[in-house]
């Protein structure tokens, strides 16, 4: 396995009201300690299996993406769509986020605030 990585994860979110989707968006990142793939990460009474722990949540400010928010209609009127990508880095000496989107052809890119577990 490489030291440093990327993973990065595509997100869309529609809402009839413009305001909704821009709001802040928290993301929980949990890690897992085991070997293979994991089909589960919390078992049935909601815990995370011994295998899986709790790092931190990432904080997005989705008020940049103002200009990337699409109107669109459908069957109900219309509703806003918008498109980002979560890009977190790992390896090195510390965790790093950034939030990624495409405003008008260009490729845009946002700051993503890490909160440590242990402040959650």
């Amino acid at each position: 396995m490489e030291r440093d990585f990327t993973v990065e994860r595509d997100f869309r979110h529609q809402s009839l009201v413009s305001r909704s989707v821009l709001f802040n968006q928290v993301f929980s990142i949990i890690a897992h300690d085991g070997d293979g793939v994991p089909t589960w990460i919390k078992d049935a009474n909601g815990k995370y299996l011994p295998q899986m722990r709790y790092l931190c949540n990432l904080k997005a400010d989705m008020s940049g993406l103002q200009g990337s928010l699409q109107t669109l209609h459908g069957p109900l009127g219309p509703y806003y769509d918008i498109r980002y990508t979560v890009s977190i880095r790992l390896g090195g000496t510390k965790l790093q986020a950034r939030l990624q989107w495409k405003e008008n052809g260009s490729f845009r890119e946002g700051p993503i605030t890490i909160i440590p577990g242990n402040l959650t």
